[in-house]
């Protein structure tokens, strides 16, 4: 800037030669009064409310003139990521973990080796794997999402220069047309498959109006239905072209957290006059708030069942070719990226849980308790009945409604590979299948130390720790 508020360099190119009250760029002039009120620092903290993005400002002046320099960054890019921050509380859950398992065993005084201290320490292991468990699925839950893991996000126009330079250094006469979306509704129609419909929109300059047919192409919509709903002109001649669609969008989506997942639902716009330097923008101008947490461009009350709608924002992704698509010249396409609007879903977990998590609680105290009536005392016999072939008998029944339930599990989820909550039903096939061998070997005539103890109280105490520790490992392993 120079002294009068003049600006001199700006990643908008339209921005240069003009003084800051000029400029129609509310974000830049919240910067200066926050600036001029922060008693000359040198450096402020800024948070953009419309976007929701917070930034550092440094200033600088230049000793050869009486030029001013303001460097903005964002603080996200230089703070640790969410993977990151993850991944750190993790590591303190694992370490507090640890510190409180050993000093139950001491205060329990395990190493007595009498029954109660023994008991005590299985339930105290049992009790914080539990509570390890419920702590990552909270961490997983509450945990950000870094979108910019596949997308350069971007909320305004400064962002669109900075995503787009190096293209726009390429490609000094590239067109870029501002593009807008409106989802009204999403379905899962399969694992792969989304249903979407809603409204996309693009504004032609009058200097480009008339030049290039206006056009939309969804490129990944294995079934499509795209009509113009409207078109009109404005008072500078600026003609705006709506078009309504219903596309069914084949997408990867990653369920391997399942019931704990999250997706991102995004729908990938081209133009329509492919062999055109022409480019993408958003229209940020025809939104009242781009804050990804607001859900700019999509219905009030938006319901997806199944999902909580936890964000919306515009991105580009590169994606390069190995083909021309047939014309000489492929223009843009080859060398920029290419607009997404994305938005990020988080799976209701509630559901799931009560309808696949439940049987297999219900099922592993189940056969917690068949384990807790092997008895050889005469006295106990009476009471509980317990036989070997009894045991086996409860042990298929329970074994059965496992199988049911994993089979609707596979069914209702439709996912490639094994999911998360798959894992609970091996460790309980093998729980099932252990106790059962218990049976066996306890009620036969050779004597077993390990089994025989006391009446089988290894076993007995083991039972929790040995479902619990698994669980939580596999847990750790998948959520790190």
């Amino acid at each position: 800037l120079t002294p009068k508020g003049t600006i001199v360099s700006h990643p908008i190119r339209e921005y240069l030669g003009k003084r800051i009250e000029a400029v129609n760029d509310n974000t830049l002039k919240e910067m200066m009064d926050q600036k001029r009120g922060s008693q000359n620092k040198k450096a402020i903290t800024y948070v953009n409310r419309e976007t929701g993005q917070d930034s550092w400002i440094f200033f600088l002046s230049i000793p050869s003139t009486d030029w001013s320099m303001g460097i903005v960054l964002n603080k996200r890019e230089f703070l640790k990521s969410a993977e990151e921050e993850r991944q750190n509380r993790i590591w303190i859950l694992v370490g507090a973990m640890a510190f409180f398992t050993f000093l139950f065993l001491i205060v329990t005084r395990v190493h007595t080796g009498t029954g109660k201290s023994l008991f005590s320490a299985a339930m105290a292991i049992s009790l914080i794997c539990l509570l390890g468990l419920v702590s990552v699925w909270f961490i997983s839950i509450t945990s950000p999402t870094d979108e910019e893991d596949r997308n350069i996000v971007v909320f305004d126009k400064t962002g669109i220069e900075a995503a787009l330079y190096s293209c726009f250094e390429r490609n000094p006469n590239i067109i870029h047309i501002p593009t807008g979306v409106f989802v009204q509704s999403i379905d899962f129609s399969s694992a792969n498959n989304v249903i979407m419909t809603g409204y996309i929109w693009q504004k032609y300059t009058s200097e480009i109006s008339g030049k290039i047919v206006p056009g939309i192409i969804l490129p990944e919509a294995e079934d499509i239905n795209i009509e113009e709903a409207y078109q009109s002109k404005t008072k500078a001649g600026e003609q705006i072209v709506g078009w309504y669609f219903r596309a069914t969008l084949r997408q990867q989506f990653n369920y391997s957290k399942y019931p704990f997942d999250r997706e991102d639902v995004w729908l990938r716009l081209w133009h329509g006059d492919l062999n055109r330097n022409v480019i993408l923008t958003p229209d940020f101008d025809s939104y009242e708030v781009i804050h990804p947490a607001e859900k700019p461009g999509l219905e009030k009350n938006f319901v997806l069942e199944g999902w909580e709608i936890e964000d919306s924002f515009f991105s580009y992704r590169m994606t390069p070719y190995n083909t021309k698509f047939g014309f000489k010249d492929y223009g843009a396409k080859n060398s920029c990226p290419e607009l997404y609007f994305n938005v990020g879903v988080k799976r209701n977990f509630i559901s799931p849980f009560i309808s696949d998590m439940l049987p297999l609680i219900v099922v592993a105290i189940l056969v917690f308790g068949v384990l807790m009536i092997s008895t050889k005392s005469e006295q106990k016999l009476g009471l509980f009945g317990f036989s070997t072939s009894a045991v086996l008998a409860y042990c298929a029944a329970l074994f059965f409604v496992l199988i049911v339930s994993h089979v609707h599990l596979r069914e209702s989820v439709a996912a490639h590979g094994i999911i998360y909550l798959e894992y609970f039903y091996f460790v309980m096939y093998v729980a099932i299948l252990t106790v059962s061998a218990n049976s066996i070997l306890f009620a036969s005539d050779k004597q077993f130390r390990f089994i025989h103890y006391k009446d089988n109280i290894i076993i007995k105490l083991l039972y929790w720790p040995a479902v619990m520790l698994p669980l939580l490992g596999i847990t750790l392993f998948i959520f790190y």
